[in-house]
């Protein structure tokens, strides 16, 4: 008694666990189930069924998990929610065992109890007619107490089965059932066509998700999945799979879905329904007087295949043993072939599926077949004409379709010379016409139909018709050739004379053309804010728009051009003046691309700053050399400037905490020996000693900070590096907090150096305090490490054919490292930026090319174990040969200048990774 009243009134939605992997935070749910036709099945693929899908699409969308706990019988699965002993059930109306213990969700659907009686019955036929009639019903069940108020006789029955099978045998005139156990009884039974339901239902029930109080926090979730699925038609077509969802009685004629598939199926413009599939089904149905209505449907759809409220029959579909017990199949009408096509070019090379990548269109059923068979991961593709797209562009390297549909294809849109078969992979299935279930006995008609149609002539002459190669040359196209030449005749001389007519009036639309080009150009050229300048063969000012020159100081209406000799580009990076005029030659190393520079038209006149542009002009035909393009920088110059001003003044403000500890111990040291110099005369000697010592330090101490404080002129000199780390340690350990450990080395002693000092500590100080600001912005890393090592130059480039001896010093930390963006701007000292990176590497500022005379590389892993950041400044050794560490030989610096090339590597991103 209780499993009919689940059946017809529990309608347990069950929310569907998310395919994607379970993650730790998400809740579980546990929800009872037991074997139930219609609402819990188990198959192959695993548990399905109106109450398994439905849940787990609505946990998918809820954002929690399932946990299915089988019951040893359909009454258990309610006594299991009621008594706790489970979490969830979806679609419960509500009952009184579940009333007061769990909490509902909003409405989910219906049930409705209906009349069934059989097909045969008057069309019209209502509840009053049934009056003095026998009704057949499952006593004690929502369906049985739906009767009350009818006028009929009820005879009770054990089972829904045994109550239609007496409908069918005349023994009752109607059935009382729920309009969803009664069709899934019909459809198992196959008998779904000899019964009919009788509008408007008996009564009608909610049903809602039931939760277990403990999880009622998720209840908004739940009902959010459930409006958006109901929004986006999910529960729609979830709840008319499964019988849910009542539907109008069927009309006499069956619908049939229609995919836009040459040649089987082929949709016209007009609306138009033929195909080689079509016109089967058609003359099938027309030989056992079956009507037949057709519809265009999508791609989705063919793969769902027929459903009640969709469409009936698909004219043709493979035959595949996973669907089986999802449709009803006919005998088969015919053999489809699978081919594989590949580029035209391609067909001299034998195509290996294990080594390329095949394209298969995405409904194809033996897609896991062919998977399995070649060992590969198909490309899936929505239609023959993406896959000859992926094909064409390279993207997959061989296309398996359906040989017919792509021989018809490539010859309407003439692509035959652009691809080939080869003779495999190939596959084979065959083709039927599908049903959805309950349409057995229209199916079984097929069947008898076909046996006797497949080998007829008309059969023969439908399959040439939609798959035969037709004759070309017929008596009509010769003589359509014929007129068609002399046609083209008569027309290829009023085409040479209309061609003469329109050459010159073409000629007249390119000298207009062209004037207003030339205008165009002028007027651009006269009104950019951009100098523009060309250089003529011999090297002489050619040309110079109304920019150029007011930056040169001709006049507008000066004919004569000559570069000022007294003007000057001067590039910040560099300081070496570029000069443009007759005496030079515009080489491959005089082209400039947007560089920095002051500008001054006379050793007097204010300094502009600008960017310039130099490049060769290749065009054969022009009498111009080289272009020059100068842009007005001045203003973004001077806010970069400030704010390196800003920033320097930043760090200072960054180090200057760090430093007033040691300050203020040093002045303590004075005060302290200075009061004992005034009670103890006698020790005056030592006293004033240690005074001495400690003002020392605070003008060494005072000296830094200024050094880091601006950039100033620089002076090179010997350095020993062991004397330099020493300072540096007593810079930089004030400012390292005590949770990251500072490990300096110990150096060989005399190991000297020849570069700035107080730039070489600064670098080193500033990469030293970025990664103390990465590792505590970030909370990642421990320690930061110097290490210095020495090797010849030619560790750096083995093409290098005079190596140098290299010292090469780094800074390295454990931290989160750093952004592609700033590792070109950490060694210059006013760039204190904010940033969360361990170490940065040496960048291209101006300040510091002549400087330190390095070289931001990472030939080697540090030795400190657990380094995952490091950055190297390679030097030359004291009494080197001046000239680039690339190996190329460069001539020394000017006298009295003793800085050492400057070369950074554009490429540092990638050595960093080295690191």
């Amino acid at each position: 008694m209780i499993i009919p009243l689940l059946l017809a009134t529990g309608l347990l939605f069950l929310t569907l666990l998310s395919p994607a992997e379970a993650q730790s935070d998400r809740p579980t749910l546990r929800v009872p189930w037991a074997p139930i036709v219609g609402l819990y099945e188990e198959r192959q693929t695993g548990l399905t069924g109106l109450f398994a899908d439905l849940a787990n699409a609505v946990a998918a969308r809820a954002g929690f998990d399932i946990d299915y706990v089988r019951v040893a019988d359909p009454p258990s699965v309610l006594r299991a929610l009621a008594q706790g002993e489970a979490d969830m059930l979806a679609g419960v109306a509500r009952l009184p065992i579940l009333e007061e213990r769990v909490v509902f969700s909003d409405t989910i659907g219906s049930t409705a109890v209906y009349l069934f009686v059989r097909s045969d019955e008057a069309l019209g036929l209502t509840r009053e007619d049934l009056a003095g009639r026998r009704i057949g019903v499952v006593p004690n069940t929502v369906a049985d107490s739906a009767t009350n108020g009818l006028q009929g006789v009820i005879e009770p029955h054990a089972t829904l089965g045994g109550a239609f099978a007496a409908l069918l045998a005349r023994q009752v005139d109607a059935v009382s059932a729920v309009h969803k156990a009664g069709l899934d009884f019909l459809q198992a039974a196959q008998i779904e066509n000899r019964v009919r339901i009788i509008e408007p239902p008996l009564q009608e029930q909610p049903h809602f998700v039931a939760l277990n109080p403990e999880f009622d926090d998720l209840m908004p979730a739940i009902n959010q999945a459930l409006a958006d699925m109901r929004a986006d038609g999910a529960l729609d077509v979830l709840l008319r799979r499964w019988n849910f969802t009542p539907i109008n009685e069927l009309s006499d004629a069956l619908t049939v879905g229609v995919l836009n598939f040459p040649p089987y199926t082929v949709v016209g413009d007009d609306g138009s329904y033929s195909g080689f599939s079509v016109e089967l089904i058609r003359l099938l149905a027309a030989r056992g007087g079956l009507s037949l209505r057709f519809t265009e449907i999508d791609l989705p759809s063919w793969s769902e295949g027929p459903q009640i409220g969709a469409f009936d029959l698909l004219p043709v579909r493979s035959v595949t043993d996973a669907e089986k017990g999802t449709f009803i199949f006919s005998s088969p009408v015919e053999t489809i072939v699978y081919a594989t096509f590949v580029r035209a070019e391609d067909a001299d090379s034998a195509f290996v599926p294990q080594d390329g990548n095949l394209g298969l269109i995405s409904s194809s059923p033996l897609r896991a077949t062919i998977s399995q068979e070649l060992g590969v991961t198909l490309t899936l593709v929505d239609n023959l004409e993406h896959g000859l797209r992926l094909l064409r562009e390279r993207e997959i390297d061989g296309l398996n379709f359906p040989r017919s549909a792509v021989l018809t294809h490539l010859e309407q849109n003439g692509l035959t010379d652009q691809f080939i078969e080869i003779s495999s992979p190939r596959f084979t299935n065959d083709l039927g016409i599908v049903a959805r279930p309950g349409l057995s006995e229209t199916i079984t008609r097929f069947n008898v139909l076909i046996s006797g149609f497949i080998g007829s002539q008309e059969y023969r002459d439908l399959h040439s018709e939609w798959f035969d190669e037709a004759e070309f040359w017929t008596r009509g196209r010769i003589a359509a050739l014929l007129y068609g030449t002399l046609a083209l005749a008569i027309l290829g001389v009023l085409a040479f004379i209309i061609q003469i007519l329109k050459a010159r009036k073409r000629a007249d639309q390119l000298r207009l053309a062209e004037k207003s080009a030339r205008n165009r150009l002028a007027t651009v050229l006269n009104s950019t804010s951009q100098a523009i300048f060309g250089f003529g063969q011999n090297q002489e000012l050619a040309l110079a728009n109304p920019a150029g020159r007011r930056l040169i100081g001709a006049e507008e209406d000066d004919a004569s051009l000559t570069w000022p000799a007294s003007a000057e580009f001067v590039p910040l990076n560099s300081g070496n003046p570029l000069d443009f005029g007759p005496k030079d030659s515009f080489t491959s190393t005089n082209e400039v691309l947007g560089e920095l520079c002051r500008f001054r038209l006379s050793p007097n006149a204010p300094p502009k700053y600008v960017r310039v542009t130099v490049d060769r002009v290749h065009a054969k035909t022009s009498d111009l050399e080289a272009i020059m393009i100068v842009e007005n920088d001045h203003e973004n110059e001077l806010n970069r400037q400030k704010l390196e001003r800003s920033q320097r003044l930043s760090s200072l403000g960054i180090l200057v905490g760090g430093l007033a500890h040691d300050f203020n111990n040093t002045l303590g040291s004075i005060l302290l020996n200075a009061q004992l110099g005034d009670v103890r005369p006698k020790d005056h000697k030592l006293l004033f000693d240690r005074i001495i010592t400690a003002v020392k330090s605070g003008q060494e101490l005072t000296s830094r900070l200024l050094s880091f404080s601006r950039t100033r002129t620089a002076t090179g000199s010997k350095i020993d590096v062991a004397d330099s780390l020493a300072k540096l340690r007593v810079l930089a350990e004030p400012a390292v907090t005590e949770a990251t450990t500072l490990v300096m080395p110990d150096v060989t002693p005399n190991l000297q150096i020849r570069c700035d000092e107080g730039e070489l500590e600064n670098a080193l100080l500033n990469l030293i305090l970025n990664a103390r600001d990465a590792i505590q912005a970030s909370g990642t890393g421990d320690f930061i490490a110097v290490n210095v090592r020495t090797y010849g130059s030619d560790a750096l480039d083995a093409s290098d054919a005079h190596p140098v001896p290299i010292v090469e010093i780094s800074v390295s930390d454990n931290g989160p490292g750093m952004s592609e963006e700033v590792k070109l701007k950490a060694v210059d000292p006013s760039s204190q930026q904010k940033t969360r990176l361990a170490a940065r590497v040496l960048a291209s500022q101006p300040s510091m090319r002549l400087r330190l005379g390095c070289r931001a590389v990472c030939p080697f892993i540090p030795n400190w174990v657990g380094a995952r950041r490091c950055v190297c400044i390679c030097l030359p050794k004291s009494r080197t040969m001046w000239r680039c560490l690339s190996g190329t030989k460069k001539s020394g610096p000017a006298q009295g200048n003793a800085f050492s090339w400057w070369k950074i590597d554009r490429n540092c991103a990638s050595l960093w990774k080295n690191c």
